[in-house]
């Protein structure tokens, strides 16, 4: 392989429950359009196959790409036959181009046995970013030798990366999640009189916090509103149902990208309770939409949230939050320089192709360390791991 990357193989996933603009997906199009390899893109099919004849082609497929041993289980719950099917060609593919990098833009959906089976020259041209955090991957990771005989891994925030880097010497990468900012942008409403609060989301948040929270925020203020962006299947939480049964709570689901996009332009604040994380996609699009947060002081938010655009409250501690809540909203001077400081902190941090320029010279510096290991295995283990921190 050489450093120039002639190839470069992209397995791109997007979900349901986000809207067409959020998520991932987006750095795959900023780095196709600044690089000059040769692209093999590989969305995956909306929905799995039907189980009889779906089983029944992937496994033919898998014997047309010389992989005959039976499927072992993957290292993941969440890989599924229709992840292991775009495996299969993203395995042709590095065949077919010796100097080829293969991207996986979701280890955690994408990585499973078929992957896990393949030779190892193959494996090690496999650059993947993992989205859970170490928390996750300690309770549901069945395989941790498979992070070792990976070319690279990509992660998304710094207690990410070192959970990775005492797991194996292979290359870890730690990259910003980024957000549309052509998209995800300040409107021009003037603020509501009545704070106005806005939740998002369903995955590792934490409900019984926020309905707490809300409890004593009331105590203090009447007029507060909330509005919970909570997809209908996600909604069985005994918290939940105890924010429902309150009239100030408006819930919303199956929204447009614009529906939601107005959603933070008109918020007062994004109050996220969280569990874990790594990323967030509701604090970067709060962020771009220059939308103060508070949220739990849990994994990665550290990283994406500095003071000057919001607060970060003791994990499980809802009269915390609630007092982060308080604080802020009762200060408009300070939330309105928070609400200009969350858009500046977006442009410079969470630019998508910014983003996708750094990633691509740490990919060609993998590529690099990659043929070091081929010509001399001492060579490469004398080479720094990566390129740096993007």
């Amino acid at each position: 392989m050489n450093s120039s990357i002639s190839h470069l193989g992209y397995v791109r996933e997007t979900w349901g429950h986000m809207s067409a603009v959020s998520g991932f997906d987006a750095l795959f199009t900023a780095l196709k359009a600044q690089h000059s390899a040769e692209v093999c893109d590989l969305p995956l099919p909306p929905e799995p196959p039907a189980p009889g004849m779906g089983r029944r082609l992937y496994a033919k497929a898998r014997r047309l790409a010389g992989l005959e041993r039976p499927a072992a289980s993957a290292p993941s719950p969440f890989v599924g036959l229709r992840h292991e099917k775009a495996a299969v060609k993203l395995l042709r593919f590095l065949r077919e181009h010796p100097s080829a990098l293969a991207l996986l833009s979701a280890g955690e959906n994408q990585l499973g046995a078929t992957l896990c089976q393949a030779p190892e020259e193959l494996q090690q041209r496999l650059v993947v970013c993992f989205h859970q955090p170490p928390s996750w991957h300690r309770l549901h990771w069945q395989q941790p030798a498979t992070y070792g005989r990976l070319g690279g891994i990509i992660t998304l925030c710094e207690e990410q990366r070192a959970f990775f880097e005492g797991q194996t010497n292979r290359p870890v990468l730690k990259i910003n999640h980024g957000v549309d900012l052509s998209f995800f942008r300040p409107g021009s409403a003037t603020p509501s009189v009545s704070p106005r609060l806005l939740f998002v989301g369903q995955w590792l948040r934490d409900f019984t916090t926020l309905a707490e929270s809300m409890e004593l925020i009331w105590q203090w203020r009447l007029d507060v509103t909330l509005d919970c962006v909570v997809p209908r299947g996600a909604r069985n939480s005994d918290a939940l149902m105890r924010l429902a049964r309150d009239q100030r709570v408006r819930w919303h689901a199956g929204l447009s990208a614009e529906e939601l996009r107005s959603l933070y332009q008109n918020a007062t604040l994004l109050f996220l309770p969280v569990v874990d994380a790594t990323a967030n996609n509701a604090v970067i699009e709060a962020l771009a939409s220059g939308l103060p947060v508070v949220s739990s002081d849990a994994g990665g938010l550290q990283d994406y949230l500095p003071t000057e655009c919001g607060l970060l409250a003791q994990s499980y501690n809802a009269k915390a939050h609630a007092d982060a809540v308080r604080s802020l909203i009762s200060t408009p001077v300070a939330m309105a320089a928070a609400r200009q400081k969350c858009r500046e902190q977006a442009i410079t941090h969470l630019d998508w192709q910014q983003i996708a320029g750094d990633l691509w010279r740490n990919l060609r510096h993998l590529a690099q360390r990659s043929n070091q290991a081929t010509e001399s295995p001492a060579l490469a283990a004398s080479q720094p791991a990566c390129a740096g921190t993007i």
